[in-house]
């Protein structure tokens, strides 16, 4: 999917969690929705072109550089359940050794796990086992970005990135209405 696909998902994703668990302070809510957008950018930082890669203009595309050299391109460790528990195990080391907010973690992981879920809707799906397994898990239905044959924009387009965007607006209503 494409990075404006994953912001929203992120964003989304975060206000669905405390939706559910709770009304929170704004802070935290527009903290977190922050967090949690810019996190679902980051899986593609093995990506060249991507958002991620180009963020911090030298500093992050010798990252995405590194990254795919070391672990062989796009869709690898960092769309796998091995980066992800990578991700998770240093976000709670650096909670508990620089004393921060717990939340702070949590929504940067929910931001990196919509976009794993994200990419499993896709045709090419995600190698969780990766580097177990090349098999790309996922249901494989949507086509992503712009179908430069025919010259149109796909299913995540017309219909991924406005159901995202209602999820925004539904989780904060209930959010409102909650607190």
């Amino acid at each position: 999917m494409m990075g404006h696909t994953h912001w929203i998902i992120g964003g989304a994703s975060w206000l669905g969690v405390l939706a559910f668990a709770g009304t929170p302070s704004p802070a935290v809510a527009a903290g977190g929705f922050a967090l949690a957008s810019v996190a679902a950018l980051c899986n593609d930082i093995d990506t060249k072109n991507s958002m991620a890669s180009k963020a911090l203009g030298p500093v992050t595309g010798l990252i995405s550089f590194t990254i795919r050299k070391l672990f062989g391109g796009h869709r690898k460790i960092t769309h796998s359940l091995l980066g992800w528990a990578l991700v998770t195990l240093t976000l709670f080391g650096c909670v508990s050794s620089l004393h921060l907010i717990p939340w702070i973690a949590i929504a940067v992981i929910v931001g990196w796990s919509s976009h794993i879920a994200a990419d499993m809707l896709t045709k090419e799906g995600c190698p969780l086992l990766w580097p177990i397994s090349k098999t790309n898990y996922g249901l494989h239905l949507v086509t992503t970005g712009l179908d430069k044959k025919r010259g149109h924009h796909t299913s995540e387009w017309w219909v991924i990135r406005p159901l995202a965007v209602l999820a925004v607006i539904g989780f904060s209503l209930m959010l409102m209405i909650g607190g």
